[in-house]
């Protein structure tokens, strides 16, 4: 019986390594990528170009040397906590505010001071201007202390404000020498969204 069942489990191993995918190197000057195998999976055009619409600003003030950092076997973890933030209309008439962020990355040393590349992963809550609340997820990669490029989720039960749940907006933003970040968010695909556009930018 013991001798069966290491037999089997050799066996299991041996297939299991067997079954494993080849790794290609990325140095091979002559690895061949397969082609597609239909034509729908072959290359076309856009169907049209993205109009970059502006949906919002934030105005946040990150605390940035008050962090905490752990060293962890992925990176350097590091925590930063906002004191103070805003939402802006296109218009630039204040709707929401920043009550609580925090930014939780993984931070890689750049080749140059001060270019150190931060993987970013912002949490926060804001409080519209209708008395509800909203949730915001913020990730992409950012340079500490000068810019970030970024996609931002939002979820809120505000009927008033219930187009933000719609999209994920495009958010570039960068801090211009202070610790100021302001972020500026797009719709990504004005001419395609659920509903349209809000009343406030002249649709619907």
């Amino acid at each position: 019986m013991r001798v069966s069942t290491i037999f089997s489990g050799l066996l299991a191993c041996a297939l299991g390594v067997s079954a494993s995918p080849t790794i290609r190197s990325t140095f091979d000057a002559t690895t061949q990528l397969n082609p597609p195998s239909h034509e729908l999976l072959e290359w076309t055009p856009p169907q049209y170009t993205p109009e970059l619409i502006p949906a919002f600003q934030a105005k946040i003030d990150w605390d940035l040397d008050n962090n905490h950092t752990i060293e962890t076997p992925a990176g350097l973890q590091c925590s930063w906590w906002a004191r103070e933030g805003h939402w802006y209309d296109a218009e630039g008439r204040q709707f929401g505010e920043i009550l609580r962020a925090n930014d939780d990355g993984i931070v890689t040393e750049g080749t140059e001071p001060g270019t150190r590349f931060l993987e970013l992963i912002i949490f926060y809550v804001v409080l519209l201007d209708d008395g509800h609340w909203a949730y915001v997820k913020h990730t992409g990669g950012a340079v500490v202390r000068q810019y970030q490029n970024g996609v931002v989720r939002v979820v809120t039960d505000s009927e008033k404000y219930s187009w933000l749940n719609r999209v994920d907006f495009v958010a570039p933003g960068s801090f211009d020498g202070t610790e100021v970040m302001t972020v500026n968010h797009y719709f990504p695909n004005a001419n395609n969204l659920p509903n349209g556009l809000p009343p406030s930018h002249g649709a619907c």
